[in-house]
């Protein structure tokens, strides 16, 4: 029996490429930094996205797109979030990419909407199980991300009223269903 080459490709293709991108998501979280935000909540049932939640990105005072006396900036312009180099860092600047200080080796990449800034880390998928206890991203709630060197980041955790996960759901099961 004789393989085609074509169909061989057409197979492997596929496989290889989610081999990579399985591989760089590993490699992200491993030789990352760990960051921990704010987040504040939108309603996070998407019937078309399954069980995620959906949040912002509670910048305050470091917000990217909102400088702090003009309006909100809303275009598609590169934005960063840079953040100290301690063992808890914390935000010290954000503006624009290309005018990001040199000193910054530890930022946070996006981009300015109507909704604010935004970087590709804002929603967590919720398991089905779960989803009845979450109805909406409860107040004082965290996530923490992993950054690269080069703006990118992965949600590691999501921190609801800024504790773990699974303690947070396991305590809401117990109280809704005790008298």
């Amino acid at each position: 029996m004789k393989i085609n080459p074509k169909a061989l490709l057409v197979f492997l293709l596929p496989v290889i490429v989610l081999g990579l991108w399985a591989l760089k998501l590993r490699y992200q979280g491993t030789r990352g930094v760990d960051v921990e935000l704010p987040i504040e909540g939108f309603d996070p049932r998407d019937p078309i996205s399954g069980h995620y939640v959906t949040y912002r990105l509670a910048m305050g005072r470091h917000d990217p797109c909102r400088p702090t006396d003009g309006p909100l900036i809303n275009r598609e312009e590169a934005r960063c979030l840079c953040f100290d180099t301690s063992e808890s860092p914390q935000p010290n600047w954000a503006g624009a990419c290309a005018a990001k200080p040199s000193a910054c080796r530890l930022h946070l990449q996006g981009t300015c909407t109507w909704s604010g800034f935004t970087a590709g880390v804002e929603r967590y998928y919720i398991p089905e199980a779960d989803s009845a206890w979450l109805k909406v991203v409860p107040p004082k709630s965290r996530i923490i991300l992993t950054l690269t060197g080069d703006g990118d980041a992965q949600v590691k955790a999501f921190l609801p009223e800024g504790e773990d996960y699974n303690v947070w759901i396991q305590r809401q099961k117990t109280e809704k269903a005790s008298p």
